[in-house]
């Protein structure tokens, strides 16, 4: 999985994840904004979390580890977008990881968002009655 930030990130690699943008190096990492306003589009204290591949039950936890150090970082964000548009597979392992970082802002003030689910992760939603509890835009903002 592959995050990317706004501004010239700050990142912070979890080593030894089982996904990446081409198959290959399994990685991950969050990226903050460090600038406001890169390209007129992304606010300062942003993140982003963007996995790759399929998300199942072998991925989740690891997913579920990158959302949360991108929600625990020091100074605070105050939003994280998990960008989905490079998802070719989503089963209930990763809504589960989705669900626990959604009651975790609840607490915090944080906002998560979702951005460019593909249609099988939508259905996913409507199938499991947790389409109103996301906020989902049709694309990342960066």
């Amino acid at each position: 999985m592959e995050a990317q930030a706004c501004a010239a990130p700050a990142a912070r690699a979890v080593p030894d994840l089982p996904w990446s943008d081409q198959g290959t190096s399994p990685r991950a990492q969050w990226h903050r904004a460090e600038q406001p306003g890169h390209r007129g589009r992304c606010p300062s204290r942003h993140g982003c979390v963007r996995p790759y591949g399929e998300m199942d039950m072998a991925r989740a936890a690891a997913f579920r580890q990158a959302i949360f150090e991108a929600l625990a970082g020091e100074p605070r964000l105050s939003d994280v977008v998990i960008d989905l548009q490079h998802l070719v597979f989503w089963d209930s392992s990763g809504l589960n990881a989705l669900l626990d970082a959604r009651a975790a802002v609840a607490t915090t003030g944080q906002t998560l968002h979702l951005a460019a689910p593909r249609n099988q992760f939508l259905r996913l939603l409507e199938l499991t009655g947790t389409t109103e509890l996301f906020s989902i835009d049709p694309a990342p903002p960066f």
